[in-house]
């Protein structure tokens, strides 16, 4: 008989102290972008830039969750309002750091900018020790989405020349505390029930560390992110469905979409640092893809699955960004349509504007 997946994760298949095979030692991290390569195929004449004021540093984070059953598949909607006030900070903080990162990556000629507010932006951030208070539950999953947007969008803005070293090093330094302080977390055992230390949450803590280790050259907290990946790519079960997604219920199809975003960044992530993380699994992350895909037209499959009818939320950028990577690297015609339709495709939790930084640009008719 198998053993529970949380068994797998505290027997070791996941060591976050093992040096992830096939990646040396000494090798220096890579970003998943060529900024200059990307400023040459999809770059604009700039437009004018004034830096803003950034929002107040959140050291608390006192957000509260927002679903009213133990399914968490039904949303209350003064709780979601109420939490959506209290985290508007930090929607506001990663999205501009995503637009000033699109604004540098995407100038031509080079209008660097952009890439000196972000690092304002972030240094205010750093040196008020953001995020490093207080949270709450839901808090600590606004941290997390927050480091995975934020270290991303350092990574489009690190190597705009006039940077200030001192500030670079206080970002960077930051990234690993907040990375740091996120981490236990997910290494203490899992409760009954749909446990948030081995579903979605899990490989959006993935891709906080790994971004935050790529950006600070941490091979730690990058080793520690892509175990992570591999443990959510052996819970993906033959015909694409995540068994603590399924159990979502009306929300499967969304949670496995919401899974499938810091999956494939991460195998993204892997790629740039020679790690063929897409075929990992026998492919497992395009059974996932594919699964998620499939429930935008029809989630029937999925209704079964679940035990419930599917509620299908709007299909729109933020939810179809990452399939910009997924066709740069496959060239698969199943995301299309959605691509399509959905251009430019940005999401603050994916460091901007993913059509920019990976997109293909001339696609096909679908």
């Amino acid at each position: 008989m198998r053993p529970p997946l949380w068994a797998l994760l505290i027997a070791g298949l996941i060591e976050g102290c093992t040096p992830v095979e096939g990646l040396s030692a000494i090798e220096t991290l890579k970003a998943p972008f060529d900024v200059e390569a990307r400023r040459a195929l999809m770059g604009r004449p700039p437009a004018h830039f004034a830096c803003p004021a950034p929002p107040a540093p959140m050291r608390d984070v006192d957000a509260n969750t927002f679903y009213s059953d133990s399914n968490h598949s039904i949303v209350d909607a003064e709780r979601y309002r109420r939490n959506q006030e209290i985290t508007r900070p930090l929607a506001e903080f990663t999205r501009k750091l995503g637009d000033f990162g699109d604004a540098w990556m995407g100038s031509l000629p080079a209008n660097p900018a952009p890439a000196r507010c972000a690092l304002d932006w972030l240094d205010t951030w750093a040196g008020a020790e953001a995020l490093l208070g207080t949270l709450t539950m839901q808090g600590a999953y606004e941290r997390k989405w927050t480091l995975a947007g934020s270290a991303l969008a350092y990574l489009r803005v690190r190597d705009a020349p006039g940077l200030d070293p001192a500030r670079k090093a206080r970002v960077e330094a930051w990234f690993v505390r907040l990375a740091r302080a996120m981490i236990p977390y997910y290494e203490r055992p899992p409760g009954s029930g749909i446990s948030d230390k081995i579903n979605n949450h899990l490989y959006w803590a993935a891709l906080a560390a790994a971004s935050a280790g790529v950006a600070a050259g941490d091979r730690t907290l990058f080793d520690w992110g892509i175990q992570r990946y591999r443990f959510a790519a052996r819970q993906i079960a033959a015909d694409g469905t995540l068994p603590l997604e399924l159990a979502r219920r009306s929300k499967a199809h969304a949670y496995h979409v919401f899974s499938a975003m810091p999956l494939v960044m991460l195998a993204e992530l892997g790629r740039a640092n020679g790690l063929d993380l897409y075929a990992e699994e026998g492919g497992a992350l395009g059974r996932l893809v594919h699964r998620a895909v499939d429930g935008f037209a029809d989630p029937s499959y999925l209704a079964r699955a679940a035990g419930a009818p599917q509620e299908i939320e709007k299909i729109d950028a933020w939810r179809t960004s990452w399939m910009e990577i997924w066709y740069a690297r496959t060239g698969d015609p199943a995301v299309l349509l959605w691509l399509a339709s959905n251009r430019p495709a940005r999401n603050r939790w994916l460091g901007g504007d993913a059509t920019l930084a990976f997109g293909v640009r001339d696609l096909p008719q679908p």
